[in-house]
């Protein structure tokens, strides 16, 4: 498991780092308004999938994970994707083009074709939550990648022809994101031809509506701010704030990578550490923020433009985030995979409340660094719900979940300086 951990903190790590290398592209062409801009196209792509699927990706990994026909699953669950899509198109248009881009006639061209491919992109995340049930390391692999690396080259391109704009920007991510679903290719012929099945539907009933308040809330939590920000702050606010969650997301690499691994294992039945899964991930997640939040002051103005100073102070609010994040993002894969997913789902429906809160009352006056606190007061609520309930399954005290013991401190760094010493 440990080496699947470092695979996939591995492609957290580039995904980050190709990020921040097309936010500091886009950063310094399109100034803090014309990043607000492209922030507007990218962030409403990026949460609707989500809301949309109704919790059907998590019926698909799971069920796949415990030995269920992927061919009976995709063609249940995949028909109602499809449906669902078709049916949200033209309301989705109406209600966001306009609203979310009505400056631009360019920036909503790019949006009406992203939203036009609703039941493409539904219908494809089931065939990677497929892929990631049967734990298909390489394609899972494969499709976390396409989008970072395509968009960092395009970005590259547009740059040195002078073409980028918040459109063609916006553009180039959606044509990553139809682009990275190549790779589940084989695992659509695998599940060709797809076969409805009416127990499959019955059992979907029963998962997807405590998976989908799960999953969206989820999302919400971490998009909600943007999202909202698009139509209650000015351009440059948000722009700002984008650029702060980009860098912040450094510091949170290791939780998903964590969670990716430890979801079907554990819907798979494997018994794993939990206490110290979490204690090791928030260890791993503090000192990265911590490293992050000395080198920021020199780090931002350097890279992305003084233009972007101000986004320090949301910045160092997103990196303590981090810290209780990292713990949710565990303990929502173990619960989540053990079938608790009504359980992982509360506390996230009660972060989004907070969210929700929080934003509509300081969010008109105080902007990004009211998103930033919001964030850090709903990541902190929902953790510590989930380590109340951990403590109750899996054992154990608080300290055995939060810190990490001496010794296993020692050998931590006994292995990494074995590893670095290996390397050079």
């Amino acid at each position: 498991m440990l080496s699947l951990v470092r695979r996939f903190l591995a492609i957290s790590a580039a995904q980050i780092g190709l990020g921040v290398v097309t936010g500091i592209i886009s950063a310094r062409i399109l100034g803090p308004t014309g990043r607000g801009d492209l922030a507007a196209i990218i962030v409403p792509l990026s949460l609707l999938p989500i809301v949309l699927s109704f919790g059907l990706p998590t019926l698909i990994s799971r069920e796949v994970a415990r030995g269920e026909s992927l061919r009976a699953l995709i063609g249940t669950a995949g028909g109602f994707a499809v449906l669902i899509g078709c049916v949200s198109i033209l309301p989705l248009i109406s209600i966001l083009a306009g609203t979310v881009s009505r400056h631009d006639h360019a920036t909503r061209i790019v949006l009406v074709v992203g939203l036009s491919l609703m039941p493409f992109t539904l219908f494809t995340n089931l065939l990677a939550d497929g892929a990631l049930g049967q734990q298909q390391w390489r394609r899972v692999t494969a499709q976390r990648l396409i989008p970072p690396v395509l968009t960092t080259a395009a970005y590259v391109v547009l740059a040195l022809s002078h073409r980028m704009t918040a459109a063609s920007a916006g553009a180039v991510v959606v044509g990553a994101a139809v682009l990275s679903t190549v790779p589940f290719v084989p695992t659509l012929r695998q599940a060709w031809p797809p076969r409805f099945e009416r127990r499959i539907a019955v059992k979907a009933r029963k998962i997807v509506g405590a998976a989908w308040i799960l999953q969206a809330s989820q999302l919400m939590n971490h998009r909600l701010d943007q999202l909202l920000m698009v139509s209650l702050v000015s351009r440059r606010q948000l722009g700002l704030y984008a650029i702060a969650v980009t860098i912040s997301g450094i510091a949170g690499t290791l939780a998903p990578a964590v969670g990716t691994v430890v979801y079907p294992k554990m819907a798979a039945g494997e018994n794993l550490d939990v206490p110290r899964l979490v204690r090791q991930t928030l260890l791993a997640v503090a000192v990265t923020s911590l490293i992050t939040a000395v080198a920021a002051p020199l780090a931002v103005p350097l890279a992305f433009g003084n233009a972007f100073r101000p986004a320090l102070p949301m910045l160092w609010i997103l990196l303590i985030a981090n810290v209780p994040l990292g713990g949710v993002g565990v303990l929502a894969s173990v619960y989540t995979g053990r079938g608790r997913i009504g359980l992982a789902s509360f506390s996230e429906v009660v972060a989004v409340a907070v969210t929700i809160v929080g934003l509509v009352l300081f969010l008109p006056s105080a902007a990004g660094i009211a998103a930033a606190w919001v964030s850090l007061a709903a990541y902190s609520v929902n953790f510590l719900w989930l380590l109340t309930m951990a403590r109750r399954d899996f054992g154990g005290s608080s300290s055995d979940y939060l810190l990490v013991p001496l010794t296993e401190m020692r050998s931590i760094a006994r292995r990494l300086s074995g590893r670095l010493i290996g390397a050079a």
